[in-house]
């Protein structure tokens, strides 16, 4: 899962092209491999061809495993709205169970999907739902990419757009200190990551920085989200192998 973030935060950022993990986390995978890892590097593959990193066609045919698993679409739904992105002719009929955003994003509804990513406080998946609106919700969309450091993801919105004919009012690019951001995180939240790979637990995070262990409760959330681990662990090791602490 480490490879796999470090992949897609690199690629979002343009530091890399994202795939100096693909071979070793395919080298991981094997015939028994869990059903939802192979939907998360189907993710991975099917983000590289949005971007234009790899040939759709060939990407497509890899994309096509994840498709032909067996598993409730709820546990597939972020690669299916990939596959929507990608090549919508290909996505199975009839699928029902979706959570709020994914149900939106399969009915065209990107104001409705932007809303409730929103909601649930995940500003990149709230940017690519306003990247498919119109010209204002376009540069809505680009700030918060700014914010986000997805450099790579921006120029992508902002040239689909172009194509759809949009004449966009582009906001100034963000200084290179704030690009140099890993994932977006805040300047609290770099305080807090550095603190977790220090081992503190909330209360002596809390503690350190002076504000209520219900503050830091929200911050490490956060830094979880933005960097798509599941643990405190996994962010401090994913900072430290970054380099970002």
């Amino acid at each position: 899962m480490m490879r796999l973030t470090a992949s897609r935060i690199a690629m979002r950022r343009g530091d890399s092209d994202g795939g100096e993990f693909l071979d070793e986390i395919e080298a991981l995978m094997g015939t028994e491999e869990d059903g939802r890892h192979i939907c998360d590097v189907a993710c991975l593959i099917a983000e590289r061809a949005w971007l234009g990193l790899d040939d759709k066609d060939s990407a497509q045919a890899r994309m096509d495993e994840a498709l032909a698993l067996p598993l409730n679409p709820m546990l597939k739904e972020e690669f299916l709205d990939w596959q929507r992105r990608i090549d919508p002719a290909r996505l199975p009929g009839g699928l029902s169970g979706l959570h709020d955003p994914y149900r939106a994003s399969m009915a065209g509804d990107w104001a409705a999907a932007a809303a409730h990513w929103l909601q649930s406080g995940d500003p990149y998946r709230e940017a690519l739902a306003l990247a498919e609106g119109d010209a204002d919700a376009v540069a809505r969309a680009l700030p918060i990419l700014d914010r986000l450091g997805a450099a790579r993801v921006r120029e992508a919105v902002l040239g689909r757009a172009r194509d759809r004919g949009l004449s966009i009012d582009a906001p100034t690019k963000p200084r290179a200190t704030t690009l140099a951001n890993p994932a977006g995180l805040t300047k609290r939240q770099m305080q807090v990551l550095d603190l977790l790979g220090e081992g503190l637990s909330n209360a002596a995070i809390a503690d350190r920085l002076f504000v209520s262990a219900k503050t830091v409760d929200h911050h490490v959330s956060a830094i979880l989200g933005k960097l798509e681990v599941a643990s405190r662990g996994e962010a401090a090791a994913l900072a430290r192998k970054e380099g970002w602490v």
